[in-house]
């Protein structure tokens, strides 16, 4: 039976791509987040709707620093090394106070950049000593070019695409498919209580994005699709034109 690991399985486009999984083929996921209450109401949703066969296991954890972070990531493993492992969790910055409280900002590179980092390594580890896997990173658009709303967030991500590419290169030759996944703004609750503004992307449409990617071993994933040449033309504009800009 295929194994997926999710770290972070409360995350709004995790749980939409859990939901695509399941109704492929029996599958035992391993659910990783802080919310046992939260965790186990997922659960029962995705035993619902999977194929049969399909089993879950909750397993509650801490993040707050280096070594809850390794101690929640060790006890998923315990589980068994997944067939495909998502590292999702991250939170959204206030760029005001992150940009005034030295707290703030260490918050926010650490939970969004580092944190993340340090779990891809863990599984990415299990998953090369096991002979292969898929290991999926929840990044960010925002990564891709530092602007004054959220650059915060934005560096924190770009910590994880060059970590992502350093982990892609470390993988050849060991069985291992790492994919970094770029979405858009998207339609969930850290977006909302962020007063986030223009057209968000629905969860289920950036989860078929990202689980096509998946499939076929893409090392970067924007989803949806478009972003790709969006972001392609905003990481082209002069300085001047750029500085003009209120994004």
């Amino acid at each position: 039976m295929r194994r997926i690991t999710v770290i972070g399985a409360g995350s709004t486009i995790a749980e939409a791509c859990m939901r695509g999984w399941c109704s492929e083929q029996p599958t035992h996921f391993v659910l990783v987040g802080r919310s046992e209450e939260n965790l186990r109401a997922l659960a029962a949703d995705l035993l619902v709707r999977g194929t049969e066969g399909t089993s879950v296991t909750v397993h509650t954890g801490g993040f707050e620093d280096c070594d809850a972070v390794s101690a929640t990531v060790t006890g998923a493993l315990a589980h068994g090394t997944p067939d495909i492992a998502m590292v999702a969790f991250g939170s959204l910055p206030d760029q005001a106070a992150a940009g005034l409280l030295p707290s703030a900002l260490a918050e926010a590179l650490t939970v969004n950049g580092v944190w993340p980092a340090l779990c891809a390594q863990m599984l990415f580890n299990a998953q090369r000593d096991a002979g292969g896997g898929r290991l999926v990173l929840l990044g960010s658009v925002a990564g891709d070019r530092g602007r004054r709303s959220n650059y915060a967030y934005g560096a924190a991500k770009s910590l994880l695409a060059t970590f992502a590419a350093g982990l892609q290169h470390a993988s050849a030759g060991t069985g291992v498919s790492v994919s970094l996944v770029k979405p858009g703004p998207t339609d969930t609750p850290m977006t909302r209580d962020a007063g986030t503004r223009g057209r968000l992307a629905s969860p289920d449409e950036v989860a078929r994005t990202m689980l096509a990617g998946v499939a076929k071993g893409q090392p970067v994933i924007y989803a949806p699709a478009r972003w790709r040449a969006i972001m392609a033309i905003i990481r082209a504009l002069p300085r001047p034109l750029f500085d003009r800009l209120d994004i």
